[in-house]
């Protein structure tokens, strides 16, 4: 088994045992098992089927490709009359199947029922679009349930995308992260729903979008406004990492604010984007991983927007949940300030300073900043990833918990210079990034939810980081500032 099929085991084993009960409707979970297939020419041969949502595969090894990949939706299952018999038939073509034992193929019937009836459109109706990438379209959705009417999002991923061994993972991971989350300051995931050629992710809708845009268009932005927000962001963190979660891409632009559960309305009222209450949540999991154990407790591969990234990232060291804490320590800094505290001229050179980690409060508009948000930062922003802050130590600051919810200066003027900085650079380009109007005056629509994941493809990002690593490497022979112990690290590529 190879490490990819090894990484996504042990976030189904993490995501599945509660699934069904977390999902609403659909039922993305995998089952996979050995059975003897029958064939017509060539007598019987052991095949290792995969059914997941309602995409059935069959391979002929666990790290093979799959030999071929169809949907049961309406598809009738049966017990056979011979001991471990199944049959599965569809409106094409029957499929005869042996299971290892009796209690097999009860779990395969199972499988099958469920999977057989599991299609979007007889739960949700789809409206209009509202976001759209390289490889994914998002649209609000309504369930059919008569007694709810509350407005979902649905987010439909070509499958065409995933052919990609690094995209193909990354869906499962997301899928399984999904799966498994459920906290009051992260996006929910209502259902999942696959066919063969897409899979549709149902999600709560965060009405008022972007985070920053909602604190930019209502002003009077004051520190206790940043420590409510913050409070609940580190909250989310703090439940995933005690599920050993790392997000991987902690930014701005995957901040939503989101009406509270006790406010919720019927979806024909618009949301009062003014006044009305609103809770920070966190969102986009697309680039998130699992640490698998004592024996992996870190990882390798250098992925995020760049500006987010940690010093250990840049500099091709192992890292783990220690990352999410530095890109807060970005975002906070970013939130109060309008800068961004390691910000280049192009992309060596933010890796560069990203790699030095000198902070500055330099700039006149810190001097409206408590000192207490200054050392929050501080600590999140520490060079060496065993001495930062934890989310531990975030959620338990005097800022957090006294001084920030107490401080009422206006500093909304901060928050103007920022809106027009644009800092989401993921992409795999060699020349300039495509410029992006901050998440300011980015469609909320868009910003909730039309982020395609799979619109960055690892193997690009990977490159794309490695070869400023590298051309930071070759500069480090004469600057001892970045930590180095005189051998310089070879990059590493996450399996």
């Amino acid at each position: 088994m190879d490490a990819h099929h090894e990484a996504y085991q042990v976030l189904e084993a993490k995501a599945s045992y509660n699934a069904s009960a977390l999902l609403r409707h659909g039922y993305a979970r995998l089952t996979e098992g050995w059975v003897r297939k029958v064939g017509k020419r060539m007598g019987s041969k052991m095949r290792l089927l995969r059914l997941r949502g309602s995409v059935l595969s069959s391979r002929k090894d666990v790290d093979a490709k799959p030999s071929w990949e169809l949907t049961v939706l309406d598809c009738v299952v049966e017990a056979g009359p011979k001991p471990s018999q199944l049959f599965v038939r569809m409106a094409d073509r029957d499929l005869e199947f042996f299971a290892t034992n009796e209690s097999d193929r009860q779990r395969w019937v199972k499988a099958f029922r469920e999977a057989s009836t599991q299609r979007l459109e007889d739960f949700y109706k789809v409206g209009a679009q509202i976001g759209k990438g390289a490889f994914a379209q998002v649209f609000l959705c309504q369930s059919r349930d008569a007694l709810e009417d509350e407005t979902y999002v649905v987010k439909r991923i070509e499958k065409s995308a995933s052919s990609n061994k690094h995209a193909s993972l990354q869906i499962s991971r997301e899928l399984a992260i999904a799966r498994s989350i459920r906290h009051p300051s992260i996006v929910t995931v209502i259902d999942i729903f696959e066919s063969a050629s897409e899979i549709m992710i149902i999600m709560e809708y965060a009405e008022f979008g972007d985070l920053f845009q909602i604190l930019v268009e209502r002003g009077a932005f004051t520190e206790a406004v940043a420590a409510e927000c913050f409070a609940s962001l580190f909250s989310a963190l703090s439940y995933l990492h005690e599920k050993s979660i790392v997000h991987r891409d902690i930014k701005p632009a995957n901040f939503l604010a989101a009406r509270p559960e006790s406010h919720r309305k019927r979806s024909s009222d618009r949301p009062d984007r003014k006044s009305e209450d609103f809770q920070a949540k966190l969102t986009d999991f697309g680039l998130s991983n699992v640490l698998t154990g004592a024996s992996d407790e870190m990882m390798t591969t250098p992925v995020g927007t760049p500006y987010f990234l940690s010093p250990e990232m840049i500099i091709g060291r192992r890292y783990g949940v220690e990352v999410d804490l530095w890109a807060m320590g970005v975002s906070l800094f970013f939130f109060l300030s309008g800068q961004l505290p390691f910000a280049g001229a192009n992309r060596t050179e933010t890796y560069a300073k990203i790699a030095k980690a000198e902070l500055s409060f330099g700039d006149p508009r810190w001097d409206l900043i408590s000192s207490e948000a200054k050392g929050l930062i501080s600590g999140l922003l520490e060079k060496d990833p065993a001495l930062r802050y934890t989310v531990q130590d975030a959620l338990s600051h005097e800022w957090l918990c006294d001084t920030g919810p107490r401080t009422k200066v206006d500093i909304s003027s901060n928050l103007e210079s920022g809106k027009y900085l644009s800092f989401d650079q993921r992409s795999g380009s060699k020349g300039k990034s495509k410029a992006r109007a901050g998440p300011a005056v980015a469609s909320s629509a868009h910003s909730a939810h039309g982020k395609a994941n799979l619109e960055i493809l690892q193997d690009v990002l990977d490159r794309w980081v490695l070869d400023a690593v590298q051309r930071l490497r070759s500069l480090e022979a004469n600057d001892t500032d970045y930590g180095r112990d005189g051998q310089p690290d070879q990059p590493h590529k996450e399996p």
